[in-house]
């Protein structure tokens, strides 16, 4: 990960930290994982096509049941055409490295009340959807060296469960798929080589999806004593 991720994700980090004290609404954590993508290099989804992943988030808990999640992940696939045994992709060759930094917006709900203090049910699954906007830097090694860099929008929905370890830490897992409005993240989209040839598919759009292990930190305030209640 490089250093303008690690930099705005501590800061991030701090400030919240320092707002958000005392309160059991707020919540900050990390996620370590891996991005996945389909699209013209990988119509079909494929663990073959994992890369490494990170992300930041601050997470505001309005409810029990809901919250809502501000992040920041950064994260890069690796895909090929060597595995298909389809002859488009065996005439093609491509390959593409690309490297995407995401900022969401993203609302959670949770199906069970974890924190519920007289309840020894400390899990609850959820269902997570939002808006995203990101930046991307591609390039294709080997097929004439093509580069590209963008922006672009997507649509996270997802699942996860987490767990509460201890009062104020949470263990999660989730996975949340982005649905782009680009088809560029590739390198391909409507890409003619020199024969006249149209090696990319110019009517569908290409996802990303993370999978990641989540830990957290929840603020609660102090507990007044029984007997002033």
């Amino acid at each position: 990960m490089n250093a303008f991720f690690l930099t705005v994700a501590t800061v991030f980090t701090l400030i919240v930290i320092n707002n958000s004290a005392y309160s059991q609404t707020h919540e900050v954590g990390i996620s370590a994982g891996a991005l996945n993508y389909t699209g013209d290099l990988a119509p079909d989804y494929s663990f073959y096509n994992y890369g490494q992943s990170l992300m930041g988030f601050y997470k505001y808990n309005f409810s029990p049941a809901g919250g809502v999640k501000l992040s920041i992940l950064e994260g890069q696939f690796i895909v090929n055409d060597k595995r298909s045994n389809d002859p488009l992709p065996q005439y093609r060759m491509a390959e593409s490295n690309t490297m995407i930094v995401e900022f969401s917006a993203i609302g959670e709900y949770n199906f069970f009340d974890y924190r519920k203090e007289n309840d020894r049910r400390r899990f609850t699954p959820y269902l997570s959807g939002g808006v995203a906007f990101f930046v991307y830097s591609q390039n294709s090694p080997g097929f004439r060296q093509q580069k590209s860099d963008g922006t672009g929008f997507a649509i996270p929905f997802g699942v996860g469960v987490r767990y509460q370890v201890a009062r104020q830490v949470n263990l999660g897992l989730e996975f949340v798929a982005r649905k782009t409005f680009s088809d560029n993240l590739d390198g391909l989209s409507d890409r003619v080589i020199s024969n006249r040839k149209q090696v990319g598919d110019p009517y569908g759009n290409d996802w990303y999806y993370f999978t990641g292990l989540t830990l957290s930190y929840t603020f609660y305030g102090v507990k007044c004593p029984a007997i002033f209640r």
